[in-house]
């Protein structure tokens, strides 16, 4: 059983891996991460090239899961992440950057991808829940058939509204044409 400094606060192992410099991932900033590899003889003058690459990228080449801890009240699991020195000692300057190039391109290319949309302007019509209630307690009304123009995932209303295609109320939608 985990051991807590005190109530409603983080283990105590959570404490330890904070020592040791391990963090949360979202308490890697690009700031942070950028002084704790510049703080390595490695990286000795190359902050300009390292400064080039955004935080997504940084992260997921230079950071290593270390470990989960339980944080907070509710016992909630958090994982931590290190730097990983394993990569970093065992690969060339050259070898990183190609590395982190890789990672770039990768990332900018799922971000930028564009879907055909060859249907895109023919009218549909679709079959959608309708709900009403709160999150706790909702209450099915029954189903409302909806008619417009397909755009990418949605469907455009008259009036300007989008409705997602894809979402779990839509049950089915068809071309007019």
């Amino acid at each position: 059983m985990a051991e807590y400094t005190s109530w409603n606060t983080m283990e105590d192992a959570a404490y330890e891996a904070y020592k040791y410099g391990e963090k949360p991932k979202s308490k890697w900033t690009k700031g942070v991460l950028l002084a704790r590899l510049l703080e390595l003889d490695r990286f000795y003058g190359c902050e300009n090239f390292l400064k080039k690459y955004n935080l997504d990228v940084l992260k997921k080449v230079f950071l290593v899961h270390s470990g989960s801890y339980r944080t907070g009240a509710k016992m909630k699991r958090t994982s931590f992440y290190r730097l990983n020195m394993n990569f970093i000692e065992k690969n060339s300057l050259a070898d990183m950057k190609a590395r982190l190039e890789k990672e770039k391109s990768q990332m900018s290319s799922t971000s930028n991808r564009k879907t055909n949309h060859e249907d895109d302007g023919r009218e549909i019509y679709g079959e959608f829940e309708v709900w009403e209630g709160n999150f706790k307690i909702p209450v099915f009304k029954g189903m409302i058939t909806l008619y417009g123009k397909k755009q990418g995932n949605f469907l455009v209303l008259e009036n300007g509204r989008k409705k997602s295609l894809t979402a779990k109320g839509c049950h089915e939608w068809n071309f007019l044409s």
